[in-house]
């Protein structure tokens, strides 16, 4: 897909959580619109293409995790 849609892309490589979200490190040139793909996999005997649509939903801050993986973070369950 990324190949494909290298004008999307660039030299992004954005990670598929396995259900329904796609995120990158850096926003992609398409704003808010929403934009629709058609991507193709090879399957045995027979390739699977599936119809993608993306969106920009929200910008994830990554600052809690880092502070989490630093031991920096306090749960609430520390309080309890």
């Amino acid at each position: 897909m990324v190949h494909a849609y290298s004008k999307i892309f660039g030299a992004l490589k954005p990670v598929f959580d396995g259900r329904s979200n796609l995120y990158t490190r850096d926003p992609l040139p398409i704003g808010n619109e929403r934009v629709e793909l058609d991507v193709t996999l090879p399957g045995e005997g027979k390739d699977r293409v599936f119809h993608v649509a993306i969106k920009w939903l929200a910008k994830v801050s990554l600052y809690a995790l880092e502070e989490a993986l630093e031991g920096m973070f306090i749960t609430t369950a520390d309080y309890l």
